[in-house]
C-alpha cells in the first residue's frame, strides 16, 4: 500500500517518549540518508535536532474501514448503520485531503565510533539507530523513503525561500505553541482575574515579598554535587507522585547507598533513572560527592 496518513499514524502511535523500535539494517541506511538531507538546514535544538513540516494524503474510506472495522464486519457485509458510523468517523479523522506531520531527526556521536539516530513524528519517538534502550527491530523503509522525498522538497523550499509560504497552508488545528501569560492577559483580562481568584490576597502579597527579597536564612549552595542533583530531583518526583509504583530502570543502587537512605525502595539516583529519559550525558558515572567532577 502506498504511504498515507493512516500508515504514518500507526508508526506514530507505536512510538514512545523515551524508547523506539530499532531500525533494521535497510531502514538504518535510509535514516542516515534522511539525516544527511536535513543536515543541510541549521540545527533547531539540542542533539543536532532538525524538524520540518511535511504532508501526505489521507487514506481512502475503504482503507480506513478495513483498518478499523474489517475484523468485526467485512466491508461487503456491512449494513447501512455501520457504514454511516464509519463514514462519520472517517470525516472527523480526516476532514482534509492532506494531513500534516512534524518530522524530526536527531543524530550525534553516542560513543566513540557509534552514531545515534532518532526519528520522531509529532514528537513521538518512532525509530532508533544505536539507542541503548532500543526495542524490537523494525522494517520501516516505506516510512523513511516517504520522509526522504518530502524532506528533500522541504529543504529545497527553504533554500528558494518558499517554505514559509507552505507553512501558511497548514490548518490551524496543527499549530500549537506557548503563549506568554502576560500577552494572554492583555487580550483577555478576564483570564487574569480567573487566574488570581484561586489565591487569597495575603498569599499573593507573601509570594511577591519572598520573590523580591529572597530568604536570607536560606543561603545559596556553595557547591553542587551529583548527589544533591539526584536528591533535588527526588523531591520533585515525590511531589508529583512519580515515586509510586516506580521500579529500577537502567541503574541499580549498591547496598551501602541504599542503607544511607534508610533502606528505601528506591534511592534518589534510582528514582531519577526510573523517571528520566536516559539522556544524562554520562551523569550516571560521576562520583556522587565530588563537586569538582560534577562541575567538569
Amino acid at each position: 500500500m502506498k504511504i498515507n496518513a493512516l500508515i504514518i499514524s500507526n508508526y506514530k502511535d507505536n512510538g514512545r517518549s523515551w524508547k523506539a523500535p530499532e531500525a533494521d539494517e535497510k531502514t538504518a541506511v535510509l535514516i542516515q540518508k534522511l539525516a544527511a538531507v536535513l543536515d543541510e538546514l541549521e540545527p533547531q535544538g539540542d542533539d543536532n535536532l532538525h524538524s520540518v513540516w511535511i504532508k501526505t494524503r489521507r487514506p481512502t474510506f475503504r482503507q480506513f474501514y478495513k483498518y478499523n472495522y474489517e475484523y468485526d464486519t467485512p466491508y461487503g457485509e456491512a449494513d447501512q448503520k455501520t457504514l454511516t458510523r464509519a463514514t462519520e468517523e472517517y470525516k472527523e479523522s480526516y476532514p482534509d485531503p492532506s494531513v500534516w506531520f512534524k518530522l524530526s531527526v536527531k543524530h550525534f556521536t553516542r560513543d566513540p565510533g557509534v552514531e545515534f539516530y532518532g526519528v520522531f513524528i509529532d514528537n513521538s519517538y518512532v525509530l532508533a539507530v544505536n539507542d541503548l534502550n532500543g526495542g524490537f527491530e523494525e522494517d520501516a523503509a516505506d516510512l523513511i523513503e516517504w520522509a526522504i522525498d518530502e524532506s528533500e522538497k522541504a529543504v529545497a523550499a527553504v533554500k528558494n525561500g518558499t517554505y514559509g509560504l507552505s507553512l501558511k497552508k497548514i490548518p490551524y488545528r496543527y499549530r500549537t505553541g506557548i503563549i506568554r501569560r502576560r500577552d494572554l492577559w492583555e487580550v483577555d483580562p478576564k483570564s487574569k482575574k480567573d487566574f488570581f481568584s484561586r489565591y487569597k490576597k495575603t498569599e499573593i502579597k507573601k509570594f511577591y515579598k519572598n520573590f523580591k527579597s529572597g530568604d536570607p536564612d536560606i543561603p545559596l549552595l556553595p557547591e553542587m554535587t551529583t548527589r544533591i542533583f539526584y536528591e533535588v530531583c527526588a523531591v520533585i518526583y515525590k511531589v508529583l507522585g512519580r515515586d509510586k509504583n516506580a521500579e529500577p530502570f537502567r541503574f541499580k543502587e549498591s547496598e551501602n547507598e541504599r542503607k544511607r537512605y534508610g533502606n528505601v525502595l528506591l534511592t534518589p539516583k534510582e528514582l531519577y533513572y526510573a523517571n528520566a529519559d536516559g539522556r544524562d550525558d554520562g551523569l550516571m558515572n560521576i562520583p556522587l560527592d565530588d563537586p569538582a567532577a560534577f562541575e567538569e
